[in-house]
This record gives C-alpha cells, sequence and structure tokens, in this order.
C-alpha cells in the first residue's frame, strides 16, 4: 500500500472525473506526489432549498498540502447567497502546522453565518427559526506540546451577534417537517470576545521520532484536561463577562478480540456569570425521537434540552466489539454485522437531576464504490434511561455517521 503502483492507481480512481461523484459524491484531485489534494463537494450541494430565509445557492473548496518538512496547509472556504433577503453568508478558514515535533499549529477564521442558539440539539428542535441568530466573527488560535505528553491550545474570538428576527422567512419547511412556526429570537445587538485555554495531558505518551516530525503512539494512561473560558468584556466593545471552567478525563482502550472501550468523564460549571448570554449557556441536549447521536458526548433519552449554571457531572461510555459476539454465531460473519454497548450518566445538583442510560446496538459498514476512501456506518439501537424526575420508555434510533480520515475516527 505504500507502493507507487498502488499510489498511482488510488490517485486514477479518485481523480476519475464522473457524473455520480460531480452529482452526489464530490470531486477529488489527488497528487500523492507532491502530497496535495483538492476537494469540491458536489454540484447538487450547491442548492439549498431547506435553509433559514429561503434557499440559497453555495459554492465551497477545500485544499490540503503536506511539504516534505512535513510542516502541512489546510485551507477552506465557501460563500452562499440567499435569493429571499439578497444576503451573503461565507466562512475562511485556515490551518497551519509550523512544527511537526512539538505539533504546534496556528489556526484563523472569519465568517458570517447563521448559527444555532442550542447547537447540537435534537434535529426538531435545531431546525427551529427560534435557534437561530447571525454570526460575525473573527477567531485566532493555537496549538503546541509543551513537554511529551502535555499540550497548550489557546483560542481567542471576537464575534458580533445580531439578531434575525428583521429577515424574510418561509412556511415551507414548517409543514414538511411539522416544526412549530417560532419567530427568531429578538435582541439587541451585541458585540462578544472570548478567550479559551485548554491544557491536555497523557502520563507517558509513547512515540517515534522521525527525521522530520514527531509521531504519537498513545498511552496506557487516560488523557487529563483543564478547560478555561473566558467571556472578556470591555475588550473591542465586547458586552459579556463570565468564566466556564471545566475539567475531565478521556481514553481509547483497545481490548484486542474483545474490541474497544471509550469513555469520557467531565465536570464544570460558571464560576462567573456577572453578564452570561443565552447563546453562551452550557446544555444538556434533549435525545432526538428518531436518530441516534454521538454516544460519547452526548445522551439519547433525556426529555429535554436545559441549561445548566452549577457545577454538574457527566460521564459517557461506549465499547464497540467489533464482531466478538455476533461472529459466534453460524452464517452471521458474513453478514459483517459489529456490536456495540454503552451508557451515561448526568448528575446536575441545581436542577436536583439523577440520570442513566443503556443502550445496545447492531452496526454495518459500508465501502462506498464510488470513492474507495469513503466509509457510512448505519446502526440500529435500543436505549432506556432511568431518572429520579421523569420516566422514559425504551425507544428506538437509527444512526448514520461518515468516516473523517484526516482526523482517523467516525463523526
Amino acid at each position: 500500500m505504500k507502493s507507487e503502483a498502488y499510489l498511482d492507481s488510488m490517485d486514477r480512481v479518485l481523480n476519475k472525473i464522473t457524473w455520480k461523484k460531480m452529482l452526489i459524491f464530490g470531486q477529488i484531485f489527488n497528487d500523492h506526489k507532491k502530497e496535495r489534494m483538492w476537494i469540491l463537494p458536489p454540484i447538487t450541494s450547491m442548492l439549498q432549498p431547506v435553509a433559514f430565509g429561503g434557499a440559497r445557492l453555495k459554492l465551497a473548496a477545500a485544499y490540503r498540502k503536506t511539504y516534505y518538512s512535513r510542516r502541512n496547509l489546510s485551507l477552506e472556504a465557501d460563500i452562499s447567497y440567499g435569493f429571499r433577503n439578497r444576503d451573503v453568508n461565507g466562512t475562511i478558514s485556515l490551518e497551519r502546522k509550523y512544527n511537526p515535533f512539538k505539533n504546534g499549529k496556528y489556526r484563523f477564521k472569519a465568517g458570517r453565518n447563521f448559527e444555532f442558539i442550542y447547537p447540537g440539539d435534537a434535529w426538531v428542535n435545531v431546525l427551529k427559526r427560534s435557534n437561530i441568530y447571525l454570526n460575525n466573527s473573527f477567531e485566532l488560535g493555537h496549538e503546541l506540546e509543551i513537554f511529551n505528553g502535555l499540550t497548550l491550545m489557546n483560542d481567542f474570538e471576537i464575534a458580533f451577534r445580531r439578531s434575525v428576527a428583521n429577515y424574510k422567512v418561509g412556511n415551507n419547511a414548517d409543514s414538511i417537517f411539522g416544526i412549530p412556526n417560532e419567530p427568531p429570537v429578538q435582541f439587541d445587538p451585541y458585540n462578544a470576545t472570548y478567550n479559551q485555554v485548554r491544557l491536555y495531558f497523557t502520563p507517558r505518551m509513547r512515540y517515534a521520532r522521525e527525521p522530520r516530525e514527531k509521531i504519537f503512539l498513545g498511552s496506557k494512561w487516560p488523557t487529563f484536561y483543564v478547560l478555561w473560558k473566558k467571556g472578556i468584556k470591555g475588550l473591542f466593545k465586547s458586552e459579556i463577562d463570565f468564566d466556564y471552567l471545566e475539567f475531565g478525563l478521556f481514553q481509547n482502550l483497545n481490548l484486542g478480540v474483545a474490541g474497544n472501550t471509550s469513555y469520557f468523564i467531565k465536570s464544570g460549571d460558571f464560576v462567573n456569570g456577572k453578564d452570561l448570554r443565552v447563546i453562551d449557556y452550557k446544555f444538556m441536549r434533549q435525545g432526538d425521537p428518531l436518530f441516534f447521536q454521538n454516544p460519547r458526548s452526548n445522551f439519547q433519552a433525556l426529555d429535554s434540552t436545559f441549561p445548566v449554571f452549577d457545577r454538574y457531572f457527566q460521564g459517557n461510555i461506549v465499547h464497540e466489539f467489533n464482531g466478538a459476539l455476533i461472529n459466534k454465531i453460524p452464517f452471521f460473519k458474513k453478514l459483517k454485522l459489529q456490536e456495540i454497548a454503552g451508557g451515561g450518566v448526568l448528575i446536575a445538583p441545581e436542577r436536583d437531576l439523577r440520570y442513566a442510560e443503556f443502550f445496545a446496538g447492531i452496526e454495518r459498514v459500508f465501502k462506498w464504490p464510488f470513492n474507495p476512501l469513503t466509509r457510512l456506518k448505519l446502526g440500529v439501537y435500543v436505549v432506556t434511561s432511568v431518572a429520579n424526575k421523569f420516566n422514559n420508555p425504551v425507544q428506538f434510533k437509527i444512526g448514520l455517521t461518515t468516516w473523517d480520515r484526516f482526523r482517523n475516527r467516525w463523526r
């Protein structure tokens, strides 16, 4: 798979222009010798018929380049035009790895887009007009390994929050999806300046030092982290003033033939909330009534979306059996099914809430024949939960996730 003949053949498959790629899957132009790639979305994605404020026309592209020095560059850009309101939105972002031995990176992002007040919520809530605001932002970020296993990240953002109450909207999406026709949230425009600092520490991190880069090989220990997000009042006319502190740990365990286990434990609260706006609240997301959400960070059966201000405690665990059980049943191995199970716990003292959930499911990974580097995972799941505040019946859900080969994980 490292031979020139194999890599050349992969480039020929990826770079071949076909109607299926142009209309459905998107077109890639890859040059493995120069380690350079252009990514163009499909033509059908240019028209967005269901969007806030009506249909939009969108153009997008991405470029990635790895240099001989193992430094790299990633550039993404998009621009969209709304026909009903005659408005232009867009984003441009750049990430550059400048130190392959210390994983030193800097990031830049600027844009104007509609954002969600409650991002990541159940889809029936995400699509509501009352969940939309206009965000104009400028972001700078930096990441560097201080010493082996200890990484410091810093992100600075200037945002100009605007209400979309004066936008012209239609009712097509409301009638199609049965969404309550709620008006957008109206608020006075304001500026917000943030600084976020994250510190990650993985004890006994193993690595291989190559001539031009350091390759991380993982650790038997979990990764511990601390996050501090500050709303800076007065800087660039910022009106917000808060401090949010979070700490936790996470780990992915390879158990060999028994499968893989990953868990995430965290706790956080607002130690200062002098001027905290709804956009900056910390929300616990309602479980989607049909779709299975990322079980490593979300709950599947929580009855509602609500904010938390005082300290909360959250834990999620997922075990992927990778066929360790079902493959022992005659003939089932040919189906290439995989088992998954896990659960989550939430303790929110300010709401006197103690909640736990459990899930199990069957998944199947598919490869697109039109793009050998694209993988999809389709799953069906059963979810149950217990809580001191409400009772949820057993629920059945479906899930569809794609493989992010640039980050080497499911998303």
